[in-house]
């Protein structure tokens, strides 16, 4: 009824010549590599080998990474978007240059990586009637490996027995049809695509607290177990990192705002572990400004971005308020 030819790595073949099924139970006689034995075992794996050409094809669209990409090029009508991940983070360099917004690029990765193909066509496929002639988007992303880049092409929609999919071409010429659920995500103007963090950090890196308002500095450093003050008194460990995630999840609601010539509100700077020991320990500095007018946004300026962001006027105060408040009561 069937062979199977398993060529193995060392170079030699395994041959299993399958017979009929047997009367009286699901059965099968076997011969193994042309023996005179003839092997029964249940027939069950049959229905394996039986399976239609389309079958035997992976109905992942994209098996990828995150780590494994160094870019990601989105075509969309008259827009354009290029994000590059440096470092474990994304820069965007389209339509403009700016920290890019790591979680959104993340949960695309994921959204292709979670594609499947609902029907694969023929490779005579009408691209037109696809929407593939024009696509509404066009995906270019190159890998860290230097291995083929993956191009994917979605063009128009349709309804599927699990919902809606999109028509594919991957690739010079692979069309099919798959869960569209990545559109969503695609459909995010360009300009939404920096970074929403003002620069998110992970605040257990912290080696050092220092901030500087009008009214005096404090200094914090953790020893590894503590955080102490610079007269060695112990900081309350949970207000410490309260206060520095307040600074990681800062969120700029404007930007591209003016040079700040309002009256500074105060400084932060966060020292971070150094990678080994012939380099600086890298700091992050945020520098804050007050609202140019009454009930406007407080403004930030912090280093390793070229723009200035509104925040909440609210949290900023919360982030710059008196340090001696971490001592323990």
């Amino acid at each position: 009824a069937a062979e199977i030819t398993l060529r193995m790595v060392d170079g030699s073949q395994r041959l299993v010549v399958i017979g009929d099924e047997m009367p009286l139970g699901s059965k099968r006689a076997l011969r193994v590599d042309g023996a005179d034995e003839v092997t029964i075992t249940s027939s069950w794996f049959v229905s394996d080998i039986e399976r239609e050409v389309d079958d035997w094809r992976s109905r992942e669209v994209a098996e990828i990474l995150e780590n494994d990409i160094a870019s990601i090029d989105i075509e969309y009508g008259a827009d354009s978007i290029r994000a590059v991940r440096l470092e474990d983070q994304w820069q965007l360099l389209r339509p403009l240059k700016d920290m890019a917004d790591g979680d959104h690029l993340g949960s695309l990765v994921s959204d292709l990586a979670s594609m499947r193909i609902g029907e694969f066509l023929d490779d005579d496929a009408d691209p037109e009637e696809l929407g593939l002639e024009l696509p509404e988007y066009e995906l270019t992303i190159i890998r860290t490996d230097g291995g083929p880049p993956l191009r994917l092409d979605l063009g128009v929609t349709r309804e599927g027995d699990s919902g809606t999919e999109v028509a594919c071409r991957r690739g010079d010429g692979e069309y099919f049809w798959a869960s569209e659920t990545v559109r969503t995500r695609l459909s995010k103007a360009p300009v939404l695509w920096r970074s929403k963090k003002v620069m998110p950090f992970e605040t257990w890196d912290a080696e050092e607290l220092r901030v500087t308002t009008p009214e005096g500095s404090t200094n914090l450093v953790y020893d590894g177990n503590f955080w102490q003050f610079a007269d060695d008194a112990e900081a309350d460990l949970t207000r410490v990192q309260d206060r520095l995630r307040a600074l990681a999840a800062l969120e700029a609601t404007d930007y591209d705002l003016m040079a700040p010539l309002t009256r500074e509100m105060g400084t932060v700077e966060v020292v971070f572990e150094a990678e080994d020991d012939d380099r600086e320990r890298p700091v992050l500095t945020f520098s804050f400004h007050a609202p140019l007018e009454e009930g406007g946004r407080a403004m930030v300026q912090v280093s390793g971005r070229d723009t200035v962001m509104g925040v909440e006027v609210g949290d900023a105060e919360a982030v710059l308020a008196n340090l001696d408040d971490l001592r323990p009561e």
